[in-house]
């Protein structure tokens, strides 16, 4: 089973238009052979109950149990900066892992009292990297250094893949069509590892008759 968790940014919800919505719809586009069983695209805000999400996949582990199970993330400003650190942090809690991931502008954004102003100030000042939590495996990282705010490249001991600069602004790096396409380029590798053919479903799916309809083989 694949699952493929995008992290908006600041402001970003799914109550307005943004990049990471479209990044979304272009990885439902890639999957769409696939089972939605078996290859399953969320979206959720960087300040989301990361506790209550990384505890679904782990029942969703539980429940197919015969799955391989890999994890996917991509996420853009402090949805790699706040976000991804804590749905990292939250699924080492069950022992699962983010197999790679894709952060676009990355900014740190501290989890701490508002009393430590002064980290904030560094993060969006581009003073402050982002340590990854050891559960993320690699990573891909997009980065602009044409205005503040601008992410610096993450620490941890995940393998970093790729370091890419591009000439736009931090409000625009999420729209980026190489930040849409190493995604896309990661999930379909993601998917192959995870899922295999595109006919393959969990073994312990309910079994409807639009399931069996799927499986069964083509008309001559």
């Amino acid at each position: 089973m694949l699952i493929v968790q995008c992290i908006g940014g600041f402001t970003q919800s799914e109550g307005t238009w943004n990049g990471v919505l479209q990044l979304k719809e272009r990885l439902l586009s890639e999957l769409d052979e696939y089972s939605g069983l078996a290859a399953r695209v969320r979206f959720d805000p960087w300040s989301a109950n990361w506790q209550q999400i990384a505890r679904q996949m782990h029942l969703l582990r539980n429940y197919y149990t015969r799955e391989r199970f890999v994890i996917v993330a991509c996420a853009y400003s402090w949805g790699a900066g706040n976000g991804l650190k804590r749905f990292a942090a939250a699924l080492d809690r069950y022992g699962l892992e983010i197999e790679v991931a894709i952060l676009a502008d990355g900014v740190f954004h501290s989890w701490l009292p508002r009393s430590l102003w002064f980290l904030e100030f560094r993060g969006l000042c581009g003073l402050s990297r982002i340590r990854l939590p050891s559960n993320v495996r690699a990573m891909h990282g997009f980065y602009q250094r044409v205005g503040r705010p601008w992410g610096l490249k993450p620490e941890g001991n995940g393998k970093c893949l790729s370091w890419t600069q591009l000439r736009l602004p931090h409000v625009e790096v999420d729209d980026s069509h190489e930040w849409h396409d190493q995604c896309a380029q990661s999930v379909r590798a993601a998917v192959r590892l995870a899922v295999g053919a595109a006919r393959n479903v969990p073994d312990e799916a309910p079994r409807t008759a639009a399931l069996e309809s799927r499986l069964a083989p083509p008309k001559e």
